[in-house]
């Protein structure tokens, strides 16, 4: 699976965490997981609906509801949140989902227009608006630049008018171009996870 190895990684910055039951009734289970020395830092509070199927997540890394609409229990979920892509998709609402890199956003545009189409464009341009392929790579870049925002990543006009005019279907892909999932969507499972087996392991859940 593509955030495996990543998900195994973020799990090192709960190696403190203590799981604790607030809430167990047979609709609701809540968990509290928190660093052994009672800090704050990578707090995250989880209320599973066991009737609605609904997980809220609370806490330092952010919010997100996450719906199922069937009934489910925790062990079902802890197998749920393991699969990235299908637990993003029950995400209903969340602090952040994605994020953006710009050195991402030019990777994928090199996969998209390989050198034979970027010199085709360029030699259709009128005499010395572009140079070679070259410029026309130094001039996406610095567009791409000017296109990352703090919440994401939107195309300046000239950037969209050169994708345009490469390829007329730009729009189908750009929105997710260089998008990636939030690292806290993968702390929020891999922390349900790890909370779920520390509970397990003591016999409390």
């Amino acid at each position: 699976m593509k955030y495996d190895e990543k998900m195994k990684e973020l799990g090192k910055r709960f190696d403190t965490h203590k799981a604790a039951i607030t809430v167990t009734t047979e609709r609701f289970l809540g968990i509290d997981w928190r660093r052994a020395d009672g800090s704050g830092d990578y707090y995250v509070s989880y209320l599973l609906d066991r009737k609605r199927g609904a997980l809220y997540i609370s806490g330092d890394l952010g919010d997100c509801i996450a719906v199922w609409y069937n009934p489910l229990n925790e062990k079902d979920l802890k197998g749920y949140v393991r699969d990235i892509g299908y637990f993003i998709g029950k995400i209903q609402c969340a602090s952040d989902l994605y994020c953006y890199s710009e050195d991402d956003v030019l990777e994928e545009l090199h996969e998209h227009f390989d050198d034979e189409t970027v010199e085709n464009y360029v030699s259709s341009l009128p005499d010395f608006d572009i140079a070679d392929s070259e410029e026309f790579w130094q001039i996406v870049g610095s567009e791409v630049s000017d296109s990352m925002w703090t919440d994401g990543f939107r195309p300046t006009e000239r950037l969209r008018g050169i994708l345009e005019d490469i390829d007329p279907d730009f729009f189908e892909w750009i929105d997710s171009c260089g998008r990636s999932i939030s690292p806290r969507v993968l702390l929020w499972a891999v922390g349900f996870r790890m909370a779920c087996e520390q509970l397990e392991q003591k016999c409390i859940l």
